[in-house]
């Protein structure tokens, strides 16, 4: 087969009949540079999720095992899922971008076998944050947030009547101080039962029976749900970066 040449001003030769850059890689590319961007996405809701968890919005204490106990610490895995996705795709974007025409059967293999990782871990972190911030569990982060009021209430009241005025609320479930206003709570004037959850605060809310349940609420959803479906879209992405390295 006879093939034309066509001459560079610099003396240099190139094939007239050259294929244009392979399809494929152009849009393996496009998908590493999407998953860069919503890697450092990633990064940013997990430090601010890292932030929020440990900052004193809620400054209750709770010493024991429970499963939004360990949810706390989703957002670190976030971090590191982040980091190591953005110096994945950073590598293979070079790769892309190093002349190949298309993706080798080893650098497939490599790439989708990181990928699954990624994408189990990925789903990991997508189901237990939204499942926080969720209906489904809210028994589980109830429970948490309970056990953590009651014994705040016992070591540190201050922090609880400092978070009863900021929040506007008394007690933390509805109606549950309604008989244990903070001048009976600090006269010592309340049940022992009562004592356990109405902390003693002199000139403390009078919210009456709006506990402060639904507010714990809405900022543990605030803090959790951006993360979840961060991780959610980046989980799809990369299933789909999978199928397409798999079948084009």
């Amino acid at each position: 087969m006879v093939r034309d040449f066509e001459y560079g001003g610099s003396g240099g030769t190139r094939m007239a009949d050259d294929p244009p850059k392979n399809i494929s890689v152009v849009l393996h590319g496009i998908f590493s540079i999407l998953l860069l961007t919503l890697s450092l996405t990633l990064i940013a809701t997990s430090v601010y999720n890292i932030v929020k968890v440990n900052s004193a919005a809620l400054p209750l204490v709770y010493s024991g095992p429970s499963f939004f106990h360990s949810a706390t610490r989703l957002g670190i895995l976030g971090v590191c899922l982040g980091v190591a996705l953005a110096l994945f795709y950073v590598a293979l974007g070079m790769v892309l971008t190093g002349g190949r025409r298309r993706i080798s059967i080893v650098l497939a293999i490599v790439v989708v076998t990181a990928q699954f990782i990624a994408f189990v871990l990925m789903l990991f972190l997508a189901v237990s944050t939204l499942l926080v911030a969720a209906v489904p569990l809210r028994s589980a982060v109830d429970a948490y947030w309970a056990d953590s009021w009651s014994q705040t209430v016992a070591t540190a009241p201050d922090d609880v009547c400092g978070l009863e005025r900021s929040l506007g609320c008394r007690g933390y479930r509805n109606d549950q101080c309604e008989a244990c206003t903070p001048a009976e709570a600090a006269a010592g004037g309340c049940t022992v039962a009562l004592r356990r959850v109405c902390a003693p605060c002199v000139g403390g809310s009078t919210a009456g029976g709006r506990g402060c349940v639904r507010e714990i609420e809405v900022l543990t959803r605030r803090w959790f749900e951006p993360l979840g479906i961060v991780a959610s879209v980046l989980a799809g992405l990369l299933l789909i970066h999978m199928l397409l390295i798999c079948l084009v």
